[in-house]
């Protein structure tokens, strides 16, 4: 239930930031480097897994840290919206950008396609997930800090303080960009999966909190019967006996309690 007009700004910005970082990583004109570990040492990789990454995530961060002071944005919920929405337009408008000069190649169906496959996957899927998952973690943190009622500015300790927040999002960008580095194919495949499914879990650690922030500031109403556990409950977002969301059970047919 975001302003869509509000959603769209900070989708912008992360797009804006996204293309910025692109044209830097284009214009650097980094050469292609093998996989491996020795490939570390050198400045050009630095780069790659170090200044790169990080410029993302300032950037990432920078559009939602403008809507921090906002009145009405003072839930977690918002926090992890704003700062996924503006992640993963980022990495789009990146992935675009820098593979842009490919498109001069034209379509060669003669190769392997399985190898490019695998690579799309990873460059649109895995890697926004793993940049979105930190930066909303981040994002997350801060809103829980500064915005958040008392009793929830630690909710999402001890990694979910604002310093160690930033500090997931730089290391999850990092990681990625190393991975990518250094491992094979198929191992860069793996283990990009891996640190995307943690991302989603960071997302949905924040989104948890910020759903029982959200009950917190509705009053129950009267008493209904639960469809899915049978018990009573107050009419609120959840049931107090099982804990479903209470919006997302179908609506009870008229005549039954």
């Amino acid at each position: 239930d975001e302003p869509l007009l509000v959603v769209g700004r900070t989708v912008l910005w992360g797009a804006a930031g996204g293309v910025v970082v692109g044209l830097v990583a284009n214009h650097l004109t980094l050469a292609p480097q093998q996989p491996g570990w020795s490939q570390l040492g050198s400045g050009s990789v630095l780069i790659r897994v170090v200044v790169l990454p990080l410029a993302t995530v300032g950037l990432a961060l920078a559009g939602p840290l403008a809507l921090l002071r906002h009145p009405r944005f003072n839930d977690v919920m918002d926090g992890v919206v704003f700062g996924a929405a503006s992640a993963v337009a980022l990495q789009s408008a990146l992935l675009v950008v820098t593979a842009w000069p490919v498109t001069g190649l034209g379509l060669r169906p003669d190769q392997d396609s399985t190898a490019w496959t695998l690579r799309l996957v990873e460059l649109g899927v895995f890697v926004p997930l793993i940049v979105a998952g930190g930066v909303g973690w981040a994002s997350a943190a801060l809103w829980a800090r500064y915005r958040a009622p008392i009793r929830d500015c630690r909710a999402l300790a001890p990694l979910g303080l604002p310093l160690p927040g930033v500090i997931v999002a730089g290391v999850a960008a990092i990681a990625a960009a190393i991975v990518s580095q250094v491992f094979s194919p198929l191992g860069r495949f793996l283990a990009l999966a891996v640190l995307a499914a943690g991302g989603l879990l960071l997302i949905r650690r924040a989104i948890h909190v910020g759903l029982l922030e959200e009950v917190n500031e509705d009053q129950p109403g009267s008493e209904v019967r639960c469809a899915n556990c049978g018990c009573p409950t107050a009419l609120h977002s959840f049931c107090t006996a099982c804990g479903v969301a209470m919006r997302a059970l179908p609506k009870r047919p008229p005549g039954r309690q």
